[in-house]
């Protein structure tokens, strides 16, 4: 007679085996050659970029590209390392593992400053390590928990972190080099775009008429006529005295301008110009607290325009990056299973 209490249980068997197979390979890398495809990727792409930013920022014309050819470098750099970043934090299980691949990443972003080796570089290397670690371990610890592989959300989580660690490495090094007097990066049409015409908004509210196309001396004329036109000696002073008045003011006014700031300033040139030489003259002169002071006010816009730029980036990133996935689930690289029938998991064959 056959053992039926066998036959009842063996499916029960099975299908507890093949749960446990599934739980193994949930928390178990499968695919070492994978893993490392992913890291060789990512780390290409962190060099890419960490050699693109180097280059157009120092100047050291190691790839000689135009400024519009180093842009498109350097996001294409961009988007691969935070595309294939993204994707390593999802497909790897083991944390460990997960953590020296972005202990590799770090190392590729330090490499192309292998010259300028410092304390200084070793403790920038170790806080772009220590937050891209916190990126991936946000996409990490965030699938773990999601009984559904929600793609968009685990975007969420640590595209921005990967954008803030980018934009904070590009103003570092756009900083560096503005301390070097390079400043081909850093040119007018930037000054322009990203602080004058913000700035001369403001001005306007106060002075209606104000640019910064006008020299320093016409500035500073319109001020005075304004003042002295406001005040109630102007009715009984005769056109020529106006103006003898409105000469010695401005020859004054540029006086107290040239004591408070000591230093000499062409009030011939507009004031644009003028406002970008003494810019970026006065970072590489300034030194001790004055350079910190402006030093870390150049990093924090700098670093504040990029954040800005990376809304739109990381939409860019997210639509990349689900093509990606969803090309290497059809190509059998990886694939997405159930554990214990309620819980999805993305494992690497």
């Amino acid at each position: 007679m056959p053992d039926l209490t066998k036959l009842r249980y063996e499916p029960v068997q099975k299908a507890a085996q093949s749960s446990a197979s599934v739980l193994d390979e949930a928390e178990v890398d499968r695919s070492v050659w994978k893993a490392a495809l992913l890291a060789v990727l990512t780390c290409a792409f962190a060099f890419g970029f960490s050699l693109g930013v180097r280059d157009y920022f120092l100047e050291t014309k190691i790839l000689s590209f135009s400024p519009t050819h180093y842009m498109i470098f350097i996001a294409g750099s961009a988007v691969g390392f935070s595309v294939i970043f993204f994707l390593q934090s999802l497909f790897l299980k083991s944390f460990g593992r997960l953590s020296w691949m972005v202990f590799l990443n770090a190392v590729a972003l330090s490499v192309p400053f292998y010259d300028r080796f410092s304390q200084s570089l070793l403790l920038a290397a170790v806080v772009v390590y220590l937050l891209l670690l916190l990126a991936a371990r946000a996409g990490w610890s965030e699938l773990r928990l999601l009984l559904k592989v929600r793609f968009f959300r685990l975007c969420r989580r640590v595209f921005p972190k990967v954008i803030t660690v980018m934009a904070l490495f590009i103003s570092l090094v756009f900083y560096i080099g503005l301390q070097e007097g390079k400043t081909a990066a850093f040119n007018k049409d930037v000054f322009y775009a990203y602080m004058l015409n913000p700035l001369e908004g403001l001005l306007r509210s106060i002075i209606p008429d104000f640019d910064f196309e006008q020299t320093g001396d016409e500035i500073i004329a319109d001020i005075v006529t304004q003042r002295l036109e406001d005040s109630a000696e102007a009715k009984s002073l005769t056109a020529s005295v106006k103006k003898q008045v409105i000469e010695k003011s401005v020859s004054q006014t540029r006086d107290q301008i040239e004591s408070f700031l000591n230093i000499d300033i062409d009030f011939k040139k507009t004031a644009g110009d003028g406002l970008y030489e003494l810019f970026t003259e006065q970072i590489v002169k300034t030194s001790g607290l004055g350079g910190w002071i402006v030093g870390g006010s150049i990093v924090l816009l700098a670093f504040l325009v990029l954040k800005a730029l990376g809304i739109v980036f990381g939409y860019t990133l997210v639509f990349v990056s689900f093509i990606v996935f969803e090309l290497l689930i059809a190509v059998d690289f990886a694939r997405i299973v159930l554990e214990s029938r309620t819980r999805e998991i993305i494992i690497m064959k």
